[in-house]
């Protein structure tokens, strides 16, 4: 335990919520280390609020969540005489604020470091990665390598760490005004280009695949060729989306040798029944803009294939062969209603899984295919 801190340094929760209604509170997160050092955990928090508050140019914005991830003894230095986790200055910030993560490094030194944070993944995986940031100025070494390493895999780019040039050891003590103020050089600066370690990989056959950008990339070249079909656009994203969770929680099993025949069987379909129900939403925008007297808006997707074809045959410039369209979708047809009229018939783990990849590659696939038609 700790003595209380100057008034300088720690703000109580009662002193926090007189102004709590002064501060916008928005979608985004901090993940930062616990720190011994409490003045220099408030200057973190401070220079995070103002780059949050530049980035969206908004001087009231505040984190909606605090996450800290403590050792056992910065935690020990949070906690007053009252046994209560005290906040920093000079923040707008109240106990509800933070949640506070432990782990322990002393138990175990070859503890994994996915172990370490996976309460902390669970919680930043769920969010989009404009809405994380991350200090990693404080802490041990070993925690902040692993905040490092989850920021780079989130795809995160607001990560930063805080730099102090202290010329006297007693200005360790001051908060982020005073160093100013005095002079002291310093500086917030963001870690960038993390997503270009994706390259390095490269040599040894490794690579990391990012698939929201994809969905992203891919929404805003729906978005330009359909501008007036923004809620058929949003479902074709959305079930395309969780066909591709669905394939990697997939995968995730089967690496884990956690699979189970009924279980793979079951993920199998659902991953085909949405992935092919996005291509088939691309259908429905294609045939609907080019031939809107078809009255083919309530067919099966078998008879709008069939007008796709006709209309890629009536132009010889078309980018893709009649007859290498025409295998295309008669085995996406094929797949699709694989999905909708299931055989519980038991399959091998291994097979359900490679229907799936093929299904979700072929629907993509054929998706990006048939924007490229309609961009040339």
């Amino acid at each position: 335990m700790v003595a209380e801190r100057p008034a300088d340094t720690i703000r109580k929760q009662t002193d926090t919520e007189t102004k709590r209604g002064e501060r916008k509170i928005l979608k985004q997160i901090l993940i930062i280390p616990g720190n011994t050092n409490l003045t220099s955990f408030g200057n973190c928090l401070t220079a995070a609020t103002e780059v949050l508050q530049g980035n969206l140019n908004d001087g009231s914005a505040g984190f909606r969540k605090v996450h800290v991830v403590h050792t056992t003894e910065s935690l020990t230095a949070f906690t007053s005489l009252q046994g209560e986790i005290s906040i920093p200055e000079p923040l707008d910030l109240r106990q509800s604020d933070f949640v506070h993560h432990v782990v322990d490094l002393s138990s175990n030194s070859k503890q994994r470091l996915d172990e370490l944070l996976s309460e902390v993944a669970s919680i930043a995986r769920l969010k989009p990665a404009e809405e994380l940031y991350f200090d990693l100025t404080g802490g041990v070494t070993q925690v902040k390598v692993a905040l490092g390493i989850l920021a780079f895999l989130l795809g995160a780019r607001n990560v930063y760490t805080l730099e102090v040039g202290f010329t006297q050891p007693y200005q360790r003590n001051w908060n982020l005004e005073h160093l100013r103020t005095e002079g002291v050089r310093v500086t917030y600066s963001q870690t960038s280009g993390l997503d270009q370690f994706d390259q390095f990989g490269l040599s040894n056959l490794t690579a990391v695949r990012r698939v929201r950008p994809e969905l992203n990339e891919l929404k805003q070249k729906l978005e330009s060729l359909f501008p007036e079909s923004s809620s058929q656009l949003d479902h074709l994203v959305s079930v395309l989306e969780q066909a591709e969770a669905l394939r990697l929680q997939q995968e995730d099993r089967l690496k884990q040798a956690d699979r189970v025949d009924r279980v793979e069987l079951a993920a199998t379909r659902s991953i085909l029944f949405h992935a092919t129900a996005a291509a088939e939403a691309l259908v429905d925008l294609v045939v609907e803009q080019s031939a809107p007297r078809s009255g083919l808006s309530n067919s099966t997707l078998g008879p709008k294939l069939r007008q796709l074809r006709d209309l890629a045959g009536a132009h010889p410039s078309h980018p893709i062969d009649t007859v290498t369209l025409g295998h295309l979708t008669d085995l996406l047809l094929r797949l699709r209603n694989r999905a909708a009229h299931w055989s519980d018939r038991a399959s091998d783990a291994s097979v359900m899984e490679i229907q799936g990849e093929v299904g979700l590659r072929l629907s993509k696939s054929f998706i990006w295919l048939e924007l490229l038609t309609r961009s040339s």
